[in-house]
């Protein structure tokens, strides 16, 4: 029965390696749709290069971590086109370049969204996080197309030393299923 399954929306409150290596092993899956609360205790996920033959478009959502934990191991998700992911503003940490190294060994992606989350965060946060993302991107691919967005920019935390600053107009917001219109 699970052989069939071509489009997954899971939630799982701490994710962790075992996770991928179950969901990896379902033959059919072509898109994949993760939300997470942060990752398991003491992990670092690591998609190996085995499994997720078949998958074109990964959505990773994480309402605590930044990609720092997150690895694709060379050959892991080999056929995958798609991915999209969340970093909060707020984070201290920036995108891990280890992280974004490993993206560049997926031959067949061809479109990266990356989405910011503005919430409680200032204008400089956010334009700080973008930067960063630009900075540890810049060494991809061209063929990949590298999309920026924001989202929740309307709970942004005024601040007087903004003034002038202002964030992207929000164009994250389109429903996930417009992202995934290809599958």
């Amino acid at each position: 029965m699970l052989s069939s399954v071509t489009f997954l929306n899971i939630n799982i409150s701490h994710v962790g390696e075992e996770a991928f290596q179950i969901l990896g092993k379902l033959p059919s899956l072509l898109a994949l749709r993760i939300w997470t609360k942060g990752v398991a205790p003491n992990e670092k996920l690591i998609i190996r290069n085995r499994g997720f033959l078949y998958l074109k478009q990964f959505m990773f959502y994480s309402c605590n971590i930044e990609m720092n934990p997150l690895v694709f191991e060379a050959g892991a998700m080999q056929n995958l086109e798609r991915f999209r992911f969340n970093l909060k503003a707020r984070e201290t940490r920036n995108p891990c370049r280890q992280f974004f190294l490993s993206i560049q060994q997926m031959s067949s992606l061809k479109h990266l969204l990356v989405l910011i989350d503005c919430r409680d965060a200032k204008a400089h946060e956010v334009e700080a996080k973008e930067a960063a993302i630009r900075e540890a991107t810049n060494h991809l691919r061209s063929h990949i197309n590298i999309e920026i967005n924001t989202n929740w920019t309307w709970k942004m935390v005024k601040d007087d030393d903004d003034v002038g600053i202002k964030c992207k107009e929000e164009d994250s917001m389109k429903h996930p299923r417009e992202w995934e219109k290809d599958v």
